[in-house]
């Protein structure tokens, strides 16, 4: 099957795709390829800056070397949406942005002493009524 030159369409996952030279690639990271001059790092992730996946400019991708740190701009963009500081990290229990000095930090999350509090309590009673 060949398509013309340049035809593409949108992925199901929201990202510009199209044909060249018989292959269908992600535009995103054909062009963050070609400004890298040659193959991307294994395990490089391309982020889009502003969050539009169809928003190629060159200005507007980040080359990330892991998911881990897209993960991580990611995060830091909700934070600073949520709460205007990108420092601050949310609570897992009320979903609230705070400054890291007052959450308590566990291996995976980030809560709230009086937070926790009430999820325990709620915990027990839960377990009271079975």
């Amino acid at each position: 099957m060949t398509r013309e030159k340049g035809a593409g369409s949108i992925s199901r996952h929201g990202y510009l795709r199209r044909w060249e030279n018989g292959i269908r690639m992600v535009e995103h990271l054909r062009i963050a390829e070609r400004v890298f001059g040659g193959k991307l790092p294994a395990g490089a992730v391309v982020h889009h800056a502003n969050g539009n996946k169809t928003d190629n400019r060159n200005e507007n991708l980040v080359i990330c070397p892991d998911q881990k740190y897209h993960l991580l701009l990611h995060t830091r963009m909700a934070a600073m949406g949520a709460s205007g500081n990108q420092n601050y990290l949310k609570c897992w229990i009320c979903c609230n942005y705070d400054d890291p000095s007052n959450l308590i930090h566990h291996v995976r999350a980030h809560y709230h002493r009086q937070c926790d509090r009430k999820y325990q309590r709620t915990m027990r009673e839960k377990r009271k009524t079975k």
